[in-house]
């Protein structure tokens, strides 16, 4: 095992879900400096083999395909931890204790349900971490990827869990640690993709990109610019290789991306988010732009409602065609 540095630097992904972080965590795991964990925060319903966890359930099982409790790199992970893997909180959960407890815990579970839609001004107020438990959790995030990067001897780690919330309490932990890649695509896309998946309505699925986005804009304020990246899912498509290479650079990695072959994914442990993280072919990057013919117009303009002026001005900022 490669003698490594115990603090490990944090490359977190925050996105909207659909928005390509599966196929984009995916290639960074080809990176030998880095140890990809995938979406970190569903970890305990992995080591407790929570099947309706995820609707429709499926196995829950370690992309090395043995599940969590079983896996040699969890559980050697797990030993360096100052709690076992299976009490390991990394999440307010809707509670099921009884008596006043539950009412406390109910209390931050509907709390954090409400932040989660909102813009975040509120989430930044240091009595809000202390409040819904924050800095525990993070303190907890920050020991299992420390004990990751130990075991895997790589000095990056790649958590993709996505909510923008979680980067900020980690970042008010370690801000010198970590790095943030905002995943950006087009609300557009992303509603429609929900609506045919998920059967959302646009008008909610529009409320939950618009909420991300802001957050992920405003979060992003309390690093350094040169830990902030940001892909845009439309021009990401257009030169994959060249983006995450770019962004391997700005890490301090010397690596070159070179997509489109199969990818042998028996030796990566990535934990929760889609199941097509099983599928050796994907590293392949496809631009999906179904939604341009498919989307009803009603959709199309509850969503311009709600989202479109922030993307129209995301767009603008950062140089990225509009619609």
């Amino acid at each position: 095992m490669p003698s490594v540095d115990r603090s490990a630097r944090l490359l977190f992904l925050a996105c909207d879900d659909r928005s390509g972080s599966t196929v984009t965590e995916r290639c960074l795991a080809g990176v030998p400096e880095i140890c990809s964990l995938g979406e970190v925060h569903n970890l305990s319903a992995y080591v407790h083999d929570e099947r309706s966890f995820f609707d429709p359930p499926y196995e829950m099982l370690c992309t090395c395909g043995a599940r969590v409790s079983e896996c040699s790199f969890w559980s050697s992970v797990g030993s360096r931890l100052s709690v076992p893997l299976d009490r390991l909180k990394l999440r307010v959960d809707f509670p099921r204790r009884t008596g006043l407890g539950s009412y406390i815990d109910r209390a931050r579970w509907r709390a954090e349900e409400w932040a989660k839609n909102s813009d975040g001004r509120l989430i930044q107020n240091p009595l809000w971490h202390r409040t819904m438990g924050y800095d525990e959790l993070a303190r907890q995030y920050w020991e299992l990827y420390d004990a990751a990067a130990e075991v895997s001897g790589c000095p990056v780690v790649v958590d993709s869990s996505k909510w923008p919330l979680r980067f900020n309490y980690l970042a008010r932990a370690h801000p010198e640690r970590m790095s943030i890649l905002l995943m950006y695509r087009s609300p557009f896309a992303v509603v429609y993709s929900k609506m045919r998946h998920t059967g959302v309505s646009p008008e909610l699925a529009g409320r939950r990109w618009l909420a991300f986005a802001q957050q992920m804009e405003r979060f992003a304020e309390a690093l350094p610019r040169a830990q902030v990246f940001r892909l845009f899912y439309e021009e990401f498509c257009a030169s994959p290789e060249e983006s995450l290479t770019s962004i391997l650079q700005a890490l301090g990695l010397r690596h070159e991306v070179r997509l489109g072959q199969p990818m042998d994914i028996t030796h990566l442990h990535h934990i929760g988010g889609s199941p097509s993280k099983f599928d050796d072919n994907r590293t392949k990057i496809e631009l999906d732009e179904v939604y341009r013919t498919e989307m009803d117009a009603d959709a199309r303009r509850t969503v311009e409602s709600i989202a479109g002026s922030f993307w129209a001005e995301l767009c603008s900022k950062y140089g990225i065609r509009s619609e």
